[in-house]
């Protein structure tokens, strides 16, 4: 699949709204890419595509927000942590089988951790400062389904 376009952080944002508000079931999403990348702001359309009303924020400095909308999100973030085991002591490991779902900023720093099955999501910068390229993989068939549902969501949330 080709990567999906975003020619501003209101379209990124959009992106995430479409996700979202197609979910249905707990997930796993992982979110990789540089440093202001988009991750969170991709996941600000994610929570309120799930009806989330809070401002989601990035979590790199408290590992993990939680909030309550159609499903419960966890929003966590692996940047700060200085190995896979801190992951696992903190709790947040645990977290990850939660009937929630789970959006996981750089996912590398702890992957030995991580359920196989998952939506694996890469946001890159493109030539523009504000273009960016969402490139997507579904591990499972759930995950299919889910990017089904994701690409097929006709409303923006603009």
């Amino acid at each position: 699949m080709n990567p999906l376009l975003s020619r501003s952080p209101e379209e990124t944002e959009a992106w995430g709204y479409r996700l979202g508000a197609s979910l249905t079931h707990p997930a796993l999403v992982t979110l990789s890419g540089e440093l202001a990348a988009g991750k969170t702001c991709f996941a600000k359309g994610v929570g309120r595509g799930l009806g989330i009303g809070a401002t989601i924020k990035s979590p790199s400095y408290n590992y993990m927000y939680q909030y309550e909308g159609s499903l419960p999100l966890y929003h966590m973030d692996a940047y700060n942590l200085e190995d896979s085991e801190l992951f696992h002591a903190l709790g947040l490991e645990e977290a990850l089988y939660e009937p929630a779902v789970i959006l996981l900023e750089w996912p590398s720093l702890v992957a030995d951790l991580l359920p196989e099955e998952r939506l694996k999501i890469v946001i890159s910068k493109g030539e523009d400062e504000n273009e960016r390229f969402i490139a997507v993989e579904p591990v499972g068939e759930k995950y299919r389904q889910i990017l089904k549902g994701w690409l097929a969501y006709e409303d923006f949330g603009l």
